[in-house]
């Protein structure tokens, strides 16, 4: 059964400031979450219970899988660097 995929409102506003290539790659792997939303490459967040990153060239799709619900939100599109992950919180 497939997967519900939802873009959480912050992770809406990272989507709208990308343009070109980059912004139709991380569509497509958005997308792809619905059928697999563990694919190859993604990690595990150390101290999430939920959470989850897979990186798309320089960025970072991070998301929480609710596993009974069989949903994933896509909590934010960030470019990778040394604060991509503190600035989660």
């Amino acid at each position: 059964m497939p997967y519900r995929v939802e873009i959480s409102s912050a992770a809406g506003r990272d989507l709208k400031r990308l343009t070109g290539p980059a912004r139709d790659d991380i569509e497509t792997a958005i997308s792809s979450f619905a059928s697999d939303p563990r694919p190859k490459g993604c990690r595990k967040l150390a101290g999430w219970v939920r959470r989850y990153r897979q990186g798309i060239g320089h960025f970072r799709l991070i998301y929480d899988i609710y596993e009974p619900e069989q949903i994933v939100v896509i909590a934010r599109v960030i470019r990778r660097g040394e604060t991509t992950y503190r600035r989660l919180r």
